[in-house]
């Protein structure tokens, strides 16, 4: 299994300076009041990322939190709280208030370890710093599970219908047979109409090609008997790529139209999406498979 790695987020709240390393120390003491406030904090907090909600996620920080930390904050927060590990997410209150959870950082700091748990009953511990100005406490910094290459996420209903929707058109094109209308609606942009050859050492040696044109890729796609195209009402298989970009992935079999004899082989359909300002774009199509040279 790959390792997990968590990212802390770090954002300036009041008189504490960013990027201060946190210390531990000793159980603070809180008084009733605090506890109280705290506990609402950390409820907010969960109810938040169980609802995939940034913009709740920011009503926890300070009004002085910088507009460039807040959003790299909710870009961060959305990649965590998308994966399906977070579904369902609740937070242990008792557990996460008792001392032995909870450690003193620099004066007007707490830093506190989150037991929780998801919709599956599966654990996670996650960690959040709350830090004091006058009388409020806020958010000040938190670590989250981040998403690793190709795991699966849970995004909202809403975003789930823009994918859809931008993916559907493609598909109707490509179950039609006109791979023309896909390559031509890419955007043009680097690495929209070539991917990097996948060949071994040898075919290398041999002269494999550096890149492949992504439509010789689609005029093979559209020659192949594909036997059950997918259902454009199913949930989508949406995939972790990398730091704002998502695949919607599908497989398909399909045999050789040139009437090849053996068991139907799968065909990997993925429809790449970066994030822009306003929602997702779509900017990629790749296919793998052993019909496709070198993926």
């Amino acid at each position: 299994m790959k390792a997990r790695h968590a990212v802390a987020l770090v954002l300036t709240v009041g008189c504490v300076a960013s990027g201060c390393a946190v210390l531990r120390g000793s159980p603070p003491e809180l008084t009733a009041q605090e506890s109280q406030q705290i506990r609402g904090l950390l409820g907010e907090f969960a109810a938040a990322v169980r609802a995939k909600y940034p913009e709740a996620m920011q009503r926890l920080l300070p009004p002085n939190t910088s507009g460039n930390r807040s959003a790299e904050l909710v870009f961060r927060f959305e990649q965590a709280c998308w994966l399906g590990r977070y579904s369902g997410y609740t937070v242990n209150m008792e557990a996460a208030l008792s001392p032995r959870n909870m450690s003193q950082a620099n004066g007007a700091r707490i830093e506190l370890r989150l037991p929780g748990s998801n919709v599956r009953g599966q654990s996670l511990r996650d960690t959040v710093v709350l830090a004091r100005s006058g009388e409020q406490w806020w958010l000040h910094d938190f670590t989250m599970e981040l998403p690793e290459e190709d795991d699966r996420l849970d995004p909202p209903s809403e975003v789930q219908a823009s994918l859809r929707a931008a993916v559907l058109p493609v598909l109707r094109d490509l179950m039609e047979g006109h791979a023309g209308d896909v390559y031509y609606a890419l955007p043009d942009e680097p690495g929209a109409h070539h991917r990097r050859a996948e060949a071994g050492f040898f075919a290398r040696l041999f002269g494999a090609p550096e890149t492949v044109s992504v439509f010789s890729d689609l005029r093979i796609i559209v020659q192949l008997d594909v036997l059950a195209w997918p259902d454009p009402s199913q949930p989508l298989e949406v995939l972790y790529k990398s730091p704002g970009v998502i695949s919607i992935h599908y497989e398909v079999p399909y045999s050789w139209a040139s009437g090849r004899a053996g068991e139907p082989e799968m065909l990997g359909l993925d429809f790449i999406f970066v994030k822009r300002r306003g929602g997702w774009s779509f900017t990629r199509f790749r296919g793998s498979g052993e019909a496709l040279p070198y993926s």
